[in-house]
């Protein structure tokens, strides 16, 4: 009998040590568990277990093991305990460094999944071979939106894996004022316990807010992205406006390439997209010209405005420049010496523009990209009243500004501005970047 439950104790265990094998991999690449059917009958029966059929297929152990009825370890319940207890043991790890470190600082974002709040708590330190990490320690639920609740929250995940009495040097969050308020927010009620917390807001959504306030500024900029992002909805939304605009870019001889989405939360997309839109310009301009819709007409219109060809030039040269230091503000790697070096660097970039050569530079590139599309501001056409105006785009004659044509008008009115106002923001945003 004891040799036959040794026997047994070892055939469970080698069972096991698949299974665990099988959850592994799927996490480690982030693949989904369950399918949506996963009876007997059914020819897919999600991840988990076409994988454990697939291993079954060459695995002479599991075609000969039979497991017990009543352990099977297979159904969603013993996927999940497999999963938490993956998650544990890396949870684990990740506690041992930061307890080895001595030291480290937290990280908070709130998102919503669904109708449910979420808060991800994540920790940076550095090991004991130097190295710095970021890690995903916990993802919980919000009770709140307000600053006690989200404050209790970090506190809770820290606690329950005991990082509640080690030294918190610095905490990181947007700039909500629920995250950041100095009197009430989280970061003011975080110091009353960890007083050596020093928070900075996160520099990588400061640089992004660099690029907003100066499209708040320059209402120009303001109506150009606008009108992006109406181009990309204009050809994203409809399979026959994108399926025409893919036939036009062959028809001119265009690598196949799609307009990119402005985001609020994807940083540096800006940049992509108004790549995409400089390199996509002729498909875009000759599909707009050739549809017959009076939105069509209107974006037409727009575009064919030679300011709008010199934004684009503009921006693609400015945003390039600050692209760089938004790709490494958001490296877990990031070095607050190297950070302020960057940031340095990318002022003088955008300083060096703003002179006269520059700007003819510009100018002129604009020039040969306008006159190469054959374009002319009289691509809208006529303008029609109309009773019904639904799917229009009304131009409106509230506010109307001055037509911008000439050199100097653009560069007053346009580069200078924009410019002046980046590198004042970025002064402002980054004036702290190493005093902390």
């Amino acid at each position: 009998m004891n040799v036959g439950n040794s026997s047994q104790i070892s055939e469970r265990r080698e069972y096991l040590r698949r299974i665990v094998a099988v959850t592994s991999l799927l996490g480690k690449q982030g693949i989904a568990f369950r399918g949506h059917d996963e009876t007997s009958s059914s020819l897919n029966q999600g991840n988990f277990l076409e994988v454990m059929k697939l291993l079954e297929t060459f695995d002479p152990f599991l075609q000969n093991y039979q497991a017990p009825s009543h352990s099977t370890y297979l159904s969603p319940a013993s996927q999940n305990s497999m999963i938490e207890c993956c998650a544990d043991e890396v949870t684990a790890t990740i506690v041992e460094e930061i307890k080895a470190s001595k030291m480290y600082a937290v990280m908070a974002d709130e998102a919503r999944d669904g109708h449910v709040e979420q808060l991800a708590v994540c920790v940076r330190y550095v090991t004991a071979d130097g190295g710095v990490k970021e890690r995903l320690l916990e993802l919980v639920t919000l009770k709140g939106l307000n600053a006690q609740c989200i404050t209790d929250a970090i506190e809770n995940v820290l606690e329950s894996n005991g990082l509640n009495d080690l030294l918190c040097v610095a905490q990181a969050y947007d700039g909500a004022s629920v995250m950041s308020g100095s009197v009430s927010g989280v970061q003011a009620r975080f110091r009353e316990k960890h007083p050596e917390a020093v928070y900075v807001h996160c520099y990588a959504h400061e640089l992004n807010l660099v690029l907003c306030h100066t499209c708040r500024a320059v209402r120009e900029a303001s109506d150009l992205f606008e009108t992006l992002e109406s181009v990309y909805c204009f050809f994203s939304v409809s399979i026959v406006n994108h399926q025409r605009f893919s036939d036009v870019q062959m028809l001119l001889g265009l690598k196949k390439s799609e307009l990119v989405q402005l985001s609020k939360t994807r940083w540096a997309c800006q940049v992509k997209s108004v790549r995409a839109m400089l390199n996509n310009l002729p498909a875009v301009l000759k599909c707009l010209e050739e549809s017959a819709t009076p939105l069509a007409v209107g974006l037409l219109s727009k575009l064919s405005r030679f300011s709008n060809v010199y934004l684009l030039v503009m921006f693609r040269s400015m945003l390039s420049t600050t692209e760089g230091l938004h790709l490494y503000l958001q490296k877990d790697s990031v070095d607050l010496a190297q950070a302020t070096l960057f940031k340095d660097a990318v002022l003088d970039t955008l300083k060096s523009i703003r002179t006269n050569e520059m700007a003819d530079k510009l100018y002129n590139e604009a020039k040969h990209i306008y006159d190469a599309n054959n374009i002319c501001e009289s691509h809208s056409g006529r303008r029609h009243k109309q009773r019904v105006m639904e799917d229009f785009t009304i131009e409106s004659t509230l506010g109307t500004r001055a037509h911008l044509g000439t050199e100097d008008q653009l560069k007053q009115t346009l580069l200078y501005p924009c410019l002046d106002r980046m590198v004042t923001e970025l002064n402002g945003r980054f004036s702290d970047v190493g005093q902390s």
